[in-house]
């Protein structure tokens, strides 16, 4: 669960994640994960949906306001990886974990992955926990980000939206995007600051 801040007026962006496992109060629900505040605003049919219930979920928790939102699944974020012709990631420690039935290892620094390894990179679990997955997730959105500004995404930025809303569940639309070009031009990865809920 990653929450993008961007402000345009001081070109600044901030990547702030929150471990799945966090138990907070979900409003007109109970205390739960906070994962579970989106599929039981479907559930129990809190007026507006399941982003409204997470809405009022993060206001209520965290006082944040969040504004939209994009969901992906597991197939669908690994064909993202995969339509972008494999992604790098730059790994700040070396981590092995199961992957099927053998053990694999990814080796602090830059390394190039396709989707597959990309989603078990941010999801594997076995040998770590929430706050470092935490990190490894990060780590692959920049990897994300630097990719598509290799492509020229920016250049191309109806192409890009028609390609990635193939996989992404949003209600972000594409003449909400353009306004923010200029401002992604200007941002590197490098300088997305990045945050995460620690214990």
């Amino acid at each position: 669960l990653m929450i993008i801040s961007v402000n345009h007026t001081k070109k600044r962006v901030r990547l702030i994640s929150f471990p799945l496992d966090l138990y907070v109060y979900i409003p007109a629900y109970r205390m739960n994960r906070i994962n579970v505040a989106f599929p039981a605003g479907i559930t129990v049919a809190y007026p507006g949906g399941g982003f409204a219930l997470f809405q009022d979920t993060m206001k209520y928790n965290f006082g944040l306001k969040v504004d939209h939102y994009a969901l992906v699944n597991f197939n669908g974020f690994s064909a993202i990886v995969d339509t972008l012709g494999g992604i790098d990631v730059t790994a700040a420690s070396t981590y092995t974990d199961r992957r099927g039935k053998a053990m694999f290892t990814v080796y602090a620094g830059t390394t190039h992955m396709d989707g597959a390894t990309a989603l078990w990179y941010a999801r594997a679990r076995y040998a770590s926990n929430d706050f470092d997955r935490e990190r490894r997730q990060q780590e692959v959105i920049v990897g994300i980000m630097h990719r598509l500004l290799s492509l020229n995404a920016l250049a191309d930025i109806p192409g890009i939206y028609n390609t990635l809303s193939q996989y992404v569940q949003s209600d972000i639309a594409l003449d909400m995007i353009t306004p923010y070009a200029d401002l992604a031009a200007s941002v590197s990865p490098s300088d997305v600051k990045r945050v995460t809920i620690g214990p």
